[in-house]
């Protein structure tokens, strides 16, 4: 392993600047702007691709409310999710571009008009469309959302971007100031080398000490530093990242649990020996679990077939009138009902146990 330097970086510092006053502040100008121009990029970037996650999320939680078309739900979410200061509007259409819930105007039912798009750009299966409006450019993310492989709707998210003006202010602002400090430093020369290199040794030691606890999966770092200057600016944006990255940690473990929760709860349905159905408000089947698909195997679930036509031969054409799960459907209760099939010459009987399932607002939206 090579040895690190015994030579202080304040010391380097201070000796480069005696040297090189004039040259080093003309440089660190050129390159400080350079840097601010990538940084406003790469915060645009990723908050862009944030934003096509965040759809994502979005996409999933409201595909059951979409598929049951449960508009009071879509619009109870779409109106929490729209509550970011970053976020203008959040809008849920369906394949034929009709509206189906608004965060911002009751215009469900009617066609939504895509603006005069100049840009797109796609990240994944989401699109990210920059187009003009009064008062200068505006963007939205939109995201497919699926009811398994079949896309039956997209959210499209409206983005606040004038946090990027404020961060552009706040750049040319450390830009000006960055030149003013260069123009004193090469008139006071050797006079403020020493102040200088004590002034950024100590920020970049704090920081480079903080990345290096950050880089062993410490999150907590949070680098303090009063300074204006770029590199008070610098330590603010370590911190932020710091806090972001935790964010994204725990948001990465909350899924990966969710996943595995998932996973165990789909394993235990497929392993049960009763049979096991999951029915829309409309009776539709939803779903079957490996017991009630070896019952009926001619029944296609990805057509949504109605339950009081498949389960029956012949097929009926009404609800029957004692279907505990048309009750549950309606009340929200558990209901029970014992009935009789005739199979091969034998009369079987079965206990049909129908229990709710609700989203998070508390409506039944399938049992």
């Amino acid at each position: 392993m090579a040895s690190r330097s015994t030579i202080s970086l304040r010391t380097k510092i201070s000796v480069v600047t005696t040297l090189t006053v004039t040259v080093v502040a003309l440089a660190l100008g050129a390159l400080n702007t350079y840097n601010q121009l990538g940084h406003i990029r790469k915060l645009e970037d990723k908050f862009l691709h944030d934003s096509v996650r965040s759809a994502a999320s979005i996409s999933y939680v409201v595909m059951p409310s979409l598929v049951s078309d449960n508009f009071v739900s879509m619009n109870g979410l779409v109106s929490h999710y729209a509550r970011g200061s970053d976020r203008l509007y959040v809008v849920v259409v369906d394949n034929y571009n009709r509206i189906m819930a608004d965060s911002v105007e009751d215009r469900i039912g009617s066609t939504y008009q895509a603006l005069n798009t100049y840009k797109t750009d796609r990240v994944g299966e989401g699109t990210i469309r920059r187009f003009m409006r009064s008062g200068g450019e505006a963007v939205e993310v939109s995201y497919p959302i699926k009811a398994g492989d079949l896309v039956v709707g997209n959210v499209v998210i409206g983005l606040n971007m004038g946090w990027l003006k404020d961060e552009t202010g706040i750049i040319r602002e450390t830009m000006i100031f960055s030149t003013l400090i260069g123009l004193g430093v090469i008139s006071l020369g050797l006079l403020l080398a020493s102040v200088l290199a004590r002034r950024v040794s100590q920020p970049i030691r704090l920081l480079t000490e903080a990345a290096e606890k950050v880089g062993r999966g410490d999150y907590s770092q949070r680098i303090q530093v009063k300074s204006r200057d770029e590199v008070g600016l610098l330590a603010d944006t370590f911190s932020t990242m710091v806090a972001e990255l935790r964010g994204a940690r725990a948001q990465l473990v909350e899924k990966e649990a969710l996943r595995e929760s998932e996973q165990r709860y789909r394993s235990v349905v497929e392993s049960v020996s009763a049979g096991i159905a999951m029915i829309s408000p409309n009776m539709e089947i939803l779903s079957l679990n490996g017991m009630m698909r070896s019952w009926y195997p001619d029944i296609a679930v990805e057509e949504r077939p109605l339950c009081y036509r498949s389960f029956y031969h012949p097929p009926r054409d009404e609800i029957c009138s004692y279907c505990p799960t048309y009750l549950t459907l309606k009340d929200g209760q558990v209901h029970e009902a014992i009935t009789e099939r005739v199979s091969e010459g034998k009369t079987l009987n079965y206990r049909i146990t129908a229990s709710p399932v609700t989203d998070q607002d508390g409506n039944v939206v399938a049992a």
